[in-house]
């Protein structure tokens, strides 16, 4: 929400501590925003943990100087970007990662070289995605290549986890990296409906497990533009046919 009030663009947020021991420096002038820090603590001679909450000012790198973290700086020209500027940077973090994406067919989805989530589509290790005109919005079609691409990330990042687990890191990562962009959200709510039984089930029986998503989806979303942080420019994702 204070991202959205505050037009920050990056999803790096740190406390002035932590911004220090990185190399920048908090501008002068500029106000935290609280978040709480959330953690069980288990003890061995107590049955039951008990929980930690802590209030923290932290602060958006747009908030901070220095250029050692320009690494963490989304590019300058990322925005307020009209969408077909927004969508080309969008092609190039895709290109950078190697991807093997097939484009044709009616359906997305990741082949798994071991396919424990999606049975019918073992025995790869590649993306397939519809072609272009075969989506009636471009913003579904690059929210549905970042969210194989974060499946695709399970594998180079020795992650094996639940389906359902599986799935809200993909979604999670998606929102992440659509910010991180600057890509204009789609209206559709694809297959959100038909998993969130299952989601909630899960965080029913760990309350922590939306967090534990939350925090490997920021690494999975790191993951990926990590091949494009340091990279010449790259030519956009090809899909001709």
């Amino acid at each position: 929400l204070t991202s959205s009030e505050k037009g920050y663009v990056s999803r790096w947020w740190g406390t002035y501590r932590q911004w220090v021991g990185l190399g920048g420096q908090v501008r002068r002038g500029e106000k935290g925003t609280r978040v709480v820090f959330y953690t069980a603590i288990e003890k061995e001679t107590e049955d039951d943990p008990f929980y930690l909450l802590r209030q923290y000012p932290v602060f958006n790198i747009k908030q901070v100087d220095g250029d050692k973290l320009d690494a963490y700086r989304p590019a300058s020209n990322a925005q307020n970007l009209p969408p077909d500027d927004a969508f080309s940077i969008a092609d190039r973090v895709i290109k950078a990662t190697g991807a093997d994406i097939r484009f044709g067919g009616n359906e997305a989805f990741y082949a798994h070289p071991t396919g424990p989530a999606w049975p019918d589509h073992t025995g790869g290790d590649f993306i397939r995605c519809p072609h272009r005109q075969q989506f009636s919005d471009t913003r579904k079609r690059y929210e549905t290549l970042l969210h194989e691409l974060a499946h695709w990330a399970e594998v180079r990042m020795d992650w094996n986890g639940s389906y359902a687990m599986a799935e809200i890191i993909a979604e999670l990562t998606t929102c992440y990296l659509s910010s991180e962009l600057r890509l204009p959200q789609s209206e559709e709510r694809g297959r959100h409906e038909s998993y969130l039984q299952s989601w909630l089930l899960a965080m029913d029986y760990d309350s922590n497990w939306i967090f534990k998503a939350a925090k490997q989806a920021d690494r999975v979303a790191d993951f990926l533009l990590s091949f494009s942080r340091n990279s010449k420019p790259l030519t956009s994702t090809s899909d001709a046919a």
